[in-house]
């Protein structure tokens, strides 16, 4: 459980500070003025259930690269102790760290790490932070992450999310409730769709990787994206067929009229709304005349977006998302040059949540 703690009840006499002291010759003073700054600095920790300390995060507000502080803030400490849930718990820390920066409006996180702590680096680096070429006068490497661009800092997060809850994930696909749609269901919503034999898929999002084993099972050709590593690997072992990519779809592309068909099983609402609507428009590029996409959200009475905890797991993530009424969908369908050939539903009453599914094909091309 990752909590918040003021600076000023910070014990930095806790063992986890030991490569500090050895690492900062001055880090003894440097703790004793954060103590004494609990309206600028920020801090939140992890401990054990004996109430050990295993993670700590502290920013400054305030504090920008080359001495530019406007709507910036440092990640002075981030420190893990060693162990097997190690990456789980940097990931719930700077998940808590970076919900608290958007929401305060801040524009860019900065760190500074030294060379030799590479895992670090490589953990900040897959995390969406870009390696500066300037470096500290003690000769460590500063690493900055936009928060500004709401829909990469949005990618950023869920994919944290996701590498936290990928094992949740896999646990649901291998014991599914009983009003849950089978995947060779929502697989077929899309290739009973096509009229010819598909012979080049596509799966944005995979999650478990149920639904691509089927969709493996019948193209030629089939790929997926999908934002999480660990999410990325249960889907890769589960459809054995496909090839999957690990990225974030926005930093990917594909030649025009390509796909045969392009499955989105509750995928677009992982982005904000006008991001949605930017990702289906190259997806239309991506698919050959008279392709088919299948695509599927909740259906909700009121329209939402932003980050909320993810309740329906065990592991309580924080994960953008957006939620729709049934006519704002269909709008956005249209907008982005679909026309809605059939429309699925399904009630999925363990989790209470009401699926809308819509079979789309590019406008025009209907009845071609």
């Amino acid at each position: 459980m990752i909590t918040p703690i003021s600076t000023s009840h910070i014990d930095f006499s806790d063992p986890l500070f030991a490569s500090l002291y050895q690492d900062y010759p001055t880090f003894k003073e440097w703790c004793a003025k954060v103590s004494q700054e609990p309206e600028t600095r920020k801090a939140w920790i992890a401990n054990t259930p004996d109430a050990r300390l295993v993670a700590i995060a502290i920013i400054k507000l305030g504090e920008g690269v080359h001495g530019d502080a406007s709507l910036s803030a440092k990640l002075s400490t981030f420190k893990i102790s060693e162990g097997a849930s190690a990456q789980g718990i940097a990931d719930q820390l700077l998940s808590s760290v970076l919900l608290f920066l958007v929401e305060k409006g801040v524009e860019t996180l900065f760190v500074t790490v030294y060379p030799k702590y590479e895992p670090l680096l490589s953990y900040l680096t897959d995390r969406g932070f870009r390696v500066t070429e300037a470096r500290t006068p003690l000769g460590e490497i500063i690493l900055t992450l936009s928060l500004h661009t709401k829909g990469k800092i949005t990618s950023v997060i869920n994919k944290i999310a996701y590498e936290v809850l990928a094992k949740e994930y896999i646990d649901r696909a291998e014991t599914p409730g009983e009003s849950q749609e089978p995947p060779q269901d929502l697989a077929s919503h899309l290739t009973d769709g096509l009229r010819d034999c598909p012979k080049r898929l596509l799966e944005l999002g995979p999650g478990s990787g149920s639904v691509l084993a089927h969709l493996g099972s019948v193209g030629d050709q089939v790929i997926a994206v999908e934002l999480s590593p660990k999410m990325a690997s249960i889907a890769q072992k589960a459809a054995p067929n496909a090839s999957v990519v690990i990225a974030d779809v926005q930093d990917v592309d594909f030649p025009d009229c390509h796909f045969d068909g392009v499955y989105m099983g509750a995928f677009i609402h992982l982005f904000p709304k006008e991001i949605a609507l930017k990702q289906l428009l190259r997806v239309r590029r991506w698919l050959v005349r008279s392709g088919r996409i299948f695509i599927n959200t909740t259906s909700e009475l009121e329209g939402s977006e932003g980050f909320f905890v993810k309740e329906d797991y065990d592991k309580k993530m924080l994960r953008f998302r957006s939620s729709w009424t049934e006519d704002a969908f269909s709008q956005l369908l249209s907008d982005a040059g679909f026309e809605v050939l059939n429309r699925f539903r399904t009630k999925e009453v363990e989790r209470q949540k009401n699926w809308i599914g819509y079979l789309c094909v590019a406008k025009g091309e209907a009845d071609e």
